[in-house]
């Protein structure tokens, strides 16, 4: 992990599905801009980077079994994922290698690996987002708040068997020295049952990947690792959003304010 020295500062909204990040991110960035801040607002997976779609594929999904396969023939095929897998040297290439061992192994019909394919891709797409995108803006001095960052990876990818020490170890490979790590996580607290509400509200269209109740408890995994060196090292608020959103906007606000004296 590599401490931010960019002009710019990076606040990162983690937490377990339905808290209210994409709301707490975007009214987060209004307020700031309000106070003449220049902001750059983002998320992941990504809208627009490959893995960030093919991630999101994965989610949306209704059978990973029956679609899965010919996606992963046809993204493996694509130019773009050829172009990057060429410019990838040292321990990313080898991560690149096991992408292409499980996707051939999910291809031949064997699913036992796919939540470590999954989490392959958002860091791979991670890597794709820091460089075109986050560090960039900090470089011109923004202030750059996202929707996620590793701290899902660890607690998603715990919440279904894997080590999160050996993910984070994978990031360190494959964002080597582009793993920047955010100034100030702001960790959003709700319990299964009121965040499953307010996702399956937004998940009109059918469930995601993670729309589960016993997933969702297992997700609860962050608040064991950022209690752990040295994810612990880091700045990190939990903040209860089991109250309306403005409220908790305000509460954010109120610990923000006093944390951004710091970046003039």
């Amino acid at each position: 992990m590599v401490k931010n020295t960019y002009p710019g500062k990076f606040i990162v909204l983690e937490g377990p599905e339905g808290g209210g990040k994409s709301t707490q991110a975007m009214l987060l960035a209004r307020a700031m801009e309000a106070k003449g801040y220049s902001v750059c607002l983002t998320q992941e997976p990504t809208q627009d980077g490959i893995w960030g779609k093919l991630v999101r594929f994965m989610y949306k999904s209704t059978s990973l079994r029956d679609e899965l396969p010919a996606e992963l023939a046809r993204f493996i095929s694509g130019n773009e994922y050829r172009k990057m897998r060429e410019l990838a040297s040292g321990a990313r290439r080898e991560c690149f290698a096991d992408f292409e061992r499980i996707a051939e192994e999910i291809m031949l019909g064997h699913y036992g690996n796919v939540p470590m394919l999954m989490q392959l891709c958002f860091m791979f797409d991670r890597h794709d987002h820091r460089v075109r995108v986050e560090i960039p803006a900090l470089g011109e001095g923004k202030l750059v708040i996202s929707d996620r960052d590793f701290l899902s990876t660890l607690a998603y990818g715990a919440s279904e068997g894997l080590g999160w020490k050996q993910l984070l170890a994978i990031h360190e490979e494959i964002l080597e020295k582009d793993f920047v790590v955010p100034d100030l996580i702001l960790l959003l607290d709700v319990s299964p049952e009121i965040g499953l509400a307010r996702t399956a509200k937004k998940h009109e269209s059918g469930k995601e990947y993670f729309d589960d109740l016993e997933k969702q408890k297992k997700i609860r995994a962050y608040f064991d690792i950022v209690q752990q060196p040295p994810v612990s090292d880091l700045r990190i608020l939990t903040v209860d959003t089991s109250r309306d959103e403005e409220s908790v906007h305000r509460g954010i606000m109120l610990f923000v304010d006093l944390f951004v004296d710091g970046f003039s």
